[in-house]
């Protein structure tokens, strides 16, 4: 019978980097041996390793009889496609991608950033950034498409300027407009004590130094917190000195001193004392006394409070002590004792008389009691003695006196 020959050709497509051509032999005297462009006849049917173009296939069979035909290898362009359909993230849920394919050959198959391929074009809880993924079909052709999640309606702009310093017990106002200016516009802000905005702040505001937040919220519910520093002005608190000591009688002044500044101003009972913005003040009513001190940048509260008292005095006898300078002890019971004559006194230390010769003719700690001119029963004689006292009067003064009394027989 007639010598026949046929074949079948891979062409060279996608991930093949070569061609083959498979011969089929019929007819003629079988075993049959095959050549590709007048090469070396072989008993395997199969070239492979072709480049792409066309080769002349022959075919030998036992009997020496040969027939050709002609096989093209061709290199095949793929038609696979696709392109990334992409949802942004926000600032509550990341992002996700389809990839949708055009052309080539199903089933297709998928993955992402040189991860594992999966037969699902979806790919979600995506971060923001630039992503590539990559298709590949049933004859191994494959696309890669590049794409890029993004952050749509993210965390909101929040500019912080810090407030200057504020003095000692004031109160520094975070809601002022120009400690978020520059931000974005439309946030709603709250104010916390910590980071994490757990513990708010009430006023808002603060008079202590330290950090604080700011929490800015937008219309999406998307929100930033950033700190806000508060400082407080070094300042001495100075104080009051009092002169004396803190009651007087009604009527009386006590005169209050406050520690050196620029400024003043007192108070009573927290009551703001007008007109009484010298360094010194004279308090005439009872009350609780404080002053502000104000030192050219700030005006800060004395560290102190002094309470005066002040009350309806009732008026004492004059004190008086009086030793008469003469007197005469002849028993006529006119001046006959020389004595202390003490008014407003509470007590007698001593009361003691001397003679020219320093000696001690008489004493006595009892009020009332004087020398009689006496010594022993012995009269003595005229001269002049001398006496020292001390006494104590009715306030706790204690009074020193001395003189001479002439003893007149």
């Amino acid at each position: 019978s007639t010598l026949r020959v046929a074949t079948t050709v891979t062409s060279i497509s996608c991930n093949q980097s070569l061609g083959i051509v498979t011969v089929f032999a019929s007819g003629g005297t079988a075993p049959y041996r095959f050549s590709i462009n007048g090469g070396s006849p072989q008993a395997l049917n199969v070239f492979t390793g072709l480049t792409a173009g066309t080769y002349t296939i022959t075919v030998e069979d036992a009997a020496g009889c040969k027939a050709e035909t002609q096989a093209t290898i061709n290199i095949l362009n793929s038609s696979l496609t696709a392109k990334a359909i992409v949802t942004d993230a926000t600032c509550k849920d990341k992002g996700s991608v389809t990839i949708e394919v055009t052309g080539g050959q199903a089933p297709y198959q998928y993955r992402l950033d040189g991860g594992t391929f999966q037969s699902s074009p979806r790919f979600e809880n995506l971060e923001n950034g630039l992503r590539k993924a990559r298709v590949k079909d049933n004859l191994g052709c494959e696309f890669e498409v590049s794409f890029e999640i993004k952050e749509t309606g993210g965390n909101p702009n929040l500019v912080i300027n810090n407030p200057p310093r504020i003095c000692p017990g004031t109160l520094a106002n975070l809601q002022e407009a120009a400690i978020v200016s520059g931000s974005d516009q439309g946030l709603t802000f709250t104010f916390w004590q910590d980071t994490a905005a757990t513990t708010s702040l009430a006023n808002p505001g603060a008079t202590a130094p330290g950090r604080y937040f700011i929490k800015a919220t937008n219309a999406a519910g998307c929100f930033t917190i950033k700190p806000v520093v508060v400082t407080v002005q070094p300042s001495q608190p100075g104080n009051i000195t009092l002169q004396g000591p803190p009651q007087a009688c009604n009527g009386q002044s006590i005169t209050l001193t406050a520690s050196a500044g620029t400024a003043y101003q007192w108070y009573r009972n927290d009551t703001v004392i007008t007109g009484a913005t010298s360094r010194s003040y004279e308090a005439t009513a009872a009350g609780d006394y404080s002053v502000a001190i104000g030192n050219g940048t700030c005006t800060v509260r004395a560290a102190n409070t002094v309470p005066l008292q002040f009350q309806q005095c009732i008026p004492t006898p004059e004190t008086n002590v009086f030793v008469p300078t003469a007197f005469t002890p002849n028993r006529n019971n006119a001046n006959d004792v020389l004595r202390p004559v003490l008014y407003n006194i509470a007590s007698l230390s001593y009361f003691k008389v001397y003679n020219r010769w320093g000696q001690l003719v008489f004493e006595t700690t009892e009020m009332g009691k004087g020398w009689d001119g006496t010594i022993k029963g012995n009269l003595q004689p005229t001269e002049t003695y001398s006496w020292i006292l001390q006494c104590t009067d009715n306030n706790g003064n204690v009074i020193k006196k001395s003189g001479r009394s002439l003893l007149i027989r």
